[in-house]
């Protein structure tokens, strides 16, 4: 439940009405199903003078970092294919309902433990497509280049980007992370210093994959975290892609 008082700076009224008015569209999406892998809004009250109260569906569990420093910072392949699966699924469900997340991260996907379904949470940087391409930043471990541009130069015209192809490099970044348990662009010699990580994000020097990882999915990331967004995966093709229909691990929910 988040209670939110009007023009709190933490949290803008203006990030609450986006929240409110996503959460909406999904609900009448004829694809929403009770296991849906996307957290549900079940009501909206108003308390009081510009206090807006919203009541999100009970997650009971982890999210997915907490998950996976129980589990010594990473998993394997097959675990790693059933979670992402069901980030795709969430994704993909989001951006068909004509929204994009912008902050796509292991702290934002919460998993059931009596199911294992895994649910995006927090909306608060979602957006419209149409008006996403010149608006908001996300969380600096998991911004794809031109994020990091258009954030870098606040004081210059606003630069835009196609906020599909954002979402998609963040969760190439969360696949890396739940397969090592590190981050793609952290510099090692500077681990934690998130000015070293910008730095090789902009220049797209990824840390290569540990071995004994398959070619199928050095292939997916490499795809998901091209520099270059117009060359990056799209949704449609990580769904097809052979690694996240391969293997082991189930689905586990879909949107």
């Amino acid at each position: 439940m988040n209670v939110t008082p009007e023009g709190t700076i933490a949290v803008p009224l203006e990030s609450v009405r986006r929240e409110i008015n996503y959460a909406r569209k999904i609900a009448k999406s004829s694809k929403q199903r009770e296991d849906a892998n996307v957290v549900h809004l079940l009501n909206v009250v108003q308390e009081g003078e510009g206090v807006l109260i919203l009541v999100w569906e009970l997650v009971r569990g982890l999210d997915v970092l907490d998950y996976l420093n129980d589990r010594g910072g990473h998993v394997g392949e097959d675990e790693s294919r059933h979670l992402f699966r069901q980030l795709l699924a969430g994704i993909a469900c989001v951006h068909d309902n004509g929204f994009c997340h912008r902050d796509i991260k292991p702290e934002n996907c919460m998993i059931e433990t009596a199911t294992g379904v895994l649910k995006i949470i927090d909306f608060g940087l979602s957006k419209h497509l149409d008006s996403a391409r010149t608006l908001g930043i996300g969380t600096p471990d998991y911004m794809a280049p031109e994020m990091l541009m258009a954030a870098s130069n606040p004081g210059a015209p606003k630069m835009a980007y196609d906020p599909e192809a954002v979402d998609v490099w963040a969760m190439g970044v969360m696949l890396y992370l739940m397969l090592t348990g590190r981050y793609p662009f952290e510099d090692p010699k500077q681990p934690g210093v998130v000015t070293a990580t910008l730095v090789r994000v902009r220049a797209g020097r990824m840390t290569p994959l540990p071995p004994g990882l398959s070619v199928e999915v050095r292939d997916l990331i490499g795809g998901m975290c091209r520099t270059d967004p117009r060359r990056r995966a799209r949704i449609a093709d990580i769904s097809r892609h052979p690694w996240v229909n391969g293997g082991g691990g189930g689905g586990g929910g879909g949107g």
